[in-house]
């Protein structure tokens, strides 16, 4: 699809429509004063800062190919859409430590996973595993080939 001004303003009328905010609240998103607002909506403008588009995008959660071309091809679902816009409504502060947050629940996740396998283990292995996660730097702690194959 090519881009169209006008098309580009009834996208960003629709997405404003659709949150049930204002000229003057999206353009406090947008960064422009409500007159600047209308005039996109309406199809009147010519060029629109790629800041405010990325800041548009974030918002209402949806991609910055669709602004500019209609085409949905990879817009957040709705869960994805919410956690934007809760994020964004955050200071930066705040939003660094809900991203660990975040990214920490996807260790979980991952250690959840790690200590299920270790779980299903003999005792061999998970005694050569603890070797090899802390090794011992004398000889005697270290396992032979022999105990390997035979502990695996």
């Amino acid at each position: 699809m090519n881009y169209s001004q006008k098309m580009f303003g009834n996208r960003i009328k629709s997405l404003r429509d659709s949150k049930g905010m204002t000229q003057e609240e999206i353009g406090e998103i947008m960064k422009v004063q409500r007159a600047r607002i209308s005039r996109i909506e309406r199809g009147n403008v010519g060029r629109v800062d790629p800041g405010i588009l990325v800041r548009v995008a974030k918002h209402m959660g949806v991609s910055i190919g669709y602004l500019i071309t209609g085409e949905k091809t990879d817009d957040l679902p709705e869960w994805g859409k919410d956690a934007v816009s809760a994020l964004e409504s955050l200071s930066p502060e705040k939003r660094e430590a809900a991203l660990k947050m975040i990214k920490s629940l996807t260790v979980e996740d991952e250690v959840d996973k790690i200590m299920d396998i270790v779980s299903e283990m003999t005792p061999p292995q998970r005694k050569i595993l603890q070797r090899t996660i802390r090794p011992d730097t004398s000889e005697a702690s270290k396992p032979s080939k022999q105990s390997l194959s035979v502990a695996v």
